[in-house]
């Protein structure tokens, strides 16, 4: 059972804005458990506006995770959490732009131990990071946006490796340093191409059963798509994928997607 409330106002001639909401889950095996939304906003004139969040969370394990004949664990605890969020936005007709500082606090994660072969609550996990957006339209017809994400870490837990604890001073699976763009020209009324791009950084990943992580390599992936509209009602459309065919993981031991293009035409009435 779940009951929300939510209170939204605004002072000061309207640059002041705040939002509070709150959340309370009445669980079954857990019991009551309150989560909270704190998010205030201000804005210095028409250009620039500073905002902020608090936000907490609550997530039960699943029925899988608690009773599966083979990796459940009927002692699992539900996951909480605390996110904290500060920036700064920028608006204007040719450029705008977003930065965002973030930390997140979570105890009793839930995740699999491959030591145990079960999953389990690792102590603390905390995350810290930066977030840069930024669009930009030096012409009419030709729209830039990209965005970097800067992503630091740490975990108490129980070794991936062995049954002793440890600290890992990296998210797994999560890089540090993200980057992505996207070129978008509008040619003519009727054609629309564009071009695009992502950077991922190398990160860790799990070894195997009672093995050190293993480190994942980094990429760069180029993509392209074009449309091409018919009068109102018909599209054409290609989509191409890793240009380069970028051999990659995102995962270890599972190829992600190789060079693939697609295409079609989408009709609307």
């Amino acid at each position: 059972m779940v009951f929300y409330s939510s209170l939204f106002f605004s002072a000061a001639n309207k640059k002041l804005n705040v939002e509070i909401g709150g959340r309370t889950n009445k669980h079954s095996r857990y019991g009551n458990n309150a989560t909270y939304t704190f998010n205030p906003s201000f804005s210095i004139n028409k250009n620039f506006r500073v905002f902020g969040s608090i936000a907490s969370g609550f997530k039960a394990p699943t029925i899988y995770q608690l009773f599966d004949a083979f990796s459940g664990n009927k002692d699992l605890k539900p996951e909480k959490s605390v996110n904290y969020e500060a920036g700064i936005q920028q608006l204007h007709e040719k450029i705008s732009s977003r930065l965002v500082y973030f930390h997140r606090d979570i105890k009793n994660g839930i995740d699999y131990n491959y030591v145990t072969i079960q999953y389990f609550n690792f102590v603390k996990q905390t995350v810290n990071g930066f977030e840069l957006e930024v669009t930009a339209q030096p012409a009419q017809s030709l729209t830039i946006t990209a965005n970097y994400t800067l992503i630091s870490g740490d975990e108490q837990t129980q070794s991936r490796k062995d049954f002793n604890d440890t600290s890992y001073n990296y998210l797994l699976r999560r890089p540090k340093n993200v980057f992505n763009f996207n070129i978008g020209y509008q040619a003519t009324p009727s054609l629309y191409v564009s071009i695009s791009g992502k950077t991922v950084n190398k990160r860790q990943d799990v070894g195997g059963y009672q093995q050190d992580d293993v480190l994942l390599d980094g990429y760069f992936l180029l993509n392209a798509y074009a449309e091409y509209k018919l009068k109102d009602h018909i599209k054409f459309f290609v989509d191409a994928q890793n240009l380069t065919n970028k051999k990659f993981f995102d995962i270890r031991g599972y190829n992600a997607i190789p060079f693939m293009i697609n295409g079609g035409i989408t009709f609307n009435w």
